[in-house]
């Protein structure tokens, strides 16, 4: 069953929507992040997804994919993540020319209500709304 919409303040007026879907027989549930209103250091996500999450927590994250704008120097690019279990990848896929690229869509199926340990964050879904957050690129 899909749940409603979440909207999350992220800095200013801009915000990410985010949005669920539970698989129920396999007890997972999925969390999809758009972010439409600044491009994504998709290196420093990487990081901390490896870092934080992938090992510390191997078996929280079944499934991770989606599109990104990011930045080569200058220009912008699109970049899609691939990941499953704990391996994932970013590769470039092309410059982006068109308004309509300049978004960002990331899909996390797995156990993301389940609490982590740390300080901030109660859940995997809190920690990746806020990682996503800190992983924009500062306009300039």
């Amino acid at each position: 069953k899909a749940s409603d919409a979440l909207k999350t303040q992220i800095a200013g007026n801009a915000t990410t929507s985010a949005k669920t879907h539970d698989h129920d027989i396999l007890g997972f549930t999925s969390l999809s992040i758009v972010i439409s209103d600044g491009a994504i250091d998709y290196l420093k996500l990487q990081n901390c997804l490896e870092e934080s999450i992938i090992k510390v927590y191997p078996d929280i994250l079944v499934r991770y994919k989606g599109t990104l704008w990011s930045k080569d120097g200058t220009k912008d690019v699109q970049i899609i993540m691939q990941g499953v279990f704990g391996h994932v990848e970013f590769s470039h896929r092309k410059d982006i020319v068109s308004d309509s690229d300049r978004i960002s869509t990331l899909v996390f199926i797995g156990s993301i209500d389940r609490p982590i340990d740390g300080e901030k964050f109660v859940t995997l879904r809190q920690f990746l709304l806020q990682v996503t957050k800190n992983c924009k690129i500062p306009s300039s």
